[in-house]
């Protein structure tokens, strides 16, 4: 007959030596919580941004260097017309982004009718400038403007 297996005796020592190290791990766990708590709660650097639509033409608006200039203005693609800038100091302004959003929710995709043209400028240097904005046929003249928008803007540190 087979003899009944017997259990090895662990003293306290041997125990915690062969057991798993909890405070060890808790510890890691503990920093990486940490470690994702300052990325992703940290205060993130704002950039101040001023919003201009066509109800403001012909304003003056204030900004600092590194502050951003959104210009959103009403267009319509199925006449074929377009807002275009003009008049631009490029060694004042940075254009950083521009973009057409559709204003048609019930065929997604479509480019034709009403849309907001979006125009996003960043002030890299002090100055006054006017920012100028035309709307028209690209393959017309351009004094066959319908209509414009015309932003005079001072840059300070």
């Amino acid at each position: 007959m087979p003899k009944p297996l017997r259990k090895p005796k662990l003293s306290r020592s041997s125990f915690a030596k062969t057991s798993f190290n909890w405070s060890r791990f808790f510890g890691h766990s503990y920093c990486f919580i940490c470690a994702c708590a300052l990325i992703f709660i940290a205060p993130q650097e704002k950039i101040n941004q001023q919003q201009v639509g066509i109800d403001q033409n012909n304003t003056t608006i204030e900004l600092s260097v590194g502050e951003m200039l959104q210009i959103e203005l009403p267009g319509n693609t199925k006449k074929g017309v377009e807002w275009r800038p003009d008049e631009l100091d490029e060694s004042i302004f940075d254009l950083t982004e521009a973009y057409n959003q559709s204003l048609k929710k019930d065929i997604p995709g479509f480019a034709e009718g009403p849309n907001l043209e979006h125009w996003t400028f960043k002030a890299v240097q002090t100055g006054s400038s006017t920012v100028r904005i035309l709307n028209y046929q690209p393959w017309g003249k351009k004094d066959m403007v319908e209509k414009n928008v015309s932003i005079k803007t001072i840059v300070k540190l």
